[in-house]
């Protein structure tokens, strides 16, 4: 077995030391349990009947760092690989955030910092990225996905280091994919209508889209702009679709002009 170092080592042992000048002496501590030390060391000066004497103190400490994944039942992720976190299956433009809190539980502060160099991706953010930790206090990441495109996460790993020491690698799961949502129609030509103006007799063209859950278990979440485009108007409220489920969007059309109109 490899030899064992000492718990104080002072290098060089011995010396001369000029007239008039200064020897450097090194003192290496190297505390292999957490507490207190104290020892006296003490120096023979040939021709010199009284020794000096040097007190030295130290104190060995641990970091005490506790890292969980809030929103997977508080799964603790431990030092080096074998911690995941899957964000499952997110349609385009949502978000899921997955929180994790580092707690120091140690006497002493300490710094952290979040690596996304491997596999990185814009759709992947993480707040508070990098920070210090104080004694008794607790830190929140928060790991944002948000795909703007078909998407997934395989071979993206996160690296968090914990006092310059301590890394977890968390390995990342999860899939961006577009709504299986059904739309009744894509395009619609109204064909010609009377100009409308407030108060006069002609009625605004109305059309119903339907919208449709194709998921096979899923929930849809639907919601549209409920105000005027143009002399186009949108009416459908937040709701959301069981897989299977259909909701009715009302599209009205109300010129207020003489032209053609084309609404994308």
């Amino acid at each position: 077995p490899p030899k064992k170092k000492p718990l104080l080592e002072v290098s060089p042992a011995s010396g001369v030391v000029p007239p008039n000048g200064r020897f450097p002496v090194e003192l290496v501590f190297r505390p292999s349990e957490e507490g207190l030390w104290n020892a006296n060391l003490a120096c023979t000066v040939r021709k010199k009947q009284m020794k000096l004497h040097l007190n030295v103190k130290g104190e060995g400490y641990a970091v005490h760092a506790r890292v969980v994944a809030v929103d997977d039942d508080h799964l603790e992720l431990r030092p080096g690989r074998g911690n995941l976190l899957d964000f499952g299956l997110v349609h385009l433009n949502q978000t899921v955030t997955k929180t994790i809190a580092l707690t120091n539980c140690g006497k002493y502060n300490f710094d952290y910092v979040v690596d996304k160099a491997l596999g990185t991706t814009p759709m992947l953010v993480v707040a508070k990225s990098q920070g210090t930790v104080r004694k008794g206090e607790t830190a929140k990441l928060a790991l944002t996905f948000r795909p703007i495109a078909p998407a997934t996460l395989d071979d993206h790993v996160l690296a968090l280091l914990v006092a310059g020491k301590f890394e977890y690698v968390i390995t990342l799961a999860g899939r961006g994919l577009a709504p299986a949502a059904h739309f009744s129609f894509l395009t619609h030509d109204f064909g010609p209508c009377f100009v409308w103006q407030p108060g006069s007799s002609a009625r605004k063209e109305t059309v119903t889209l339907r919208v449709t859950n194709r998921e096979a278990a899923a929930w849809l979440g639907l919601e549209c702009p409920t105000r005027a485009i143009g002399a186009v108007q949108v009416e459908c409220g937040p709701t959301v679709l069981a897989p299977g489920e259909s909701a009715d969007v009302a599209i009205r059309f109300a010129p207020r002009e003489v032209k053609e109109y084309v609404v994308p």
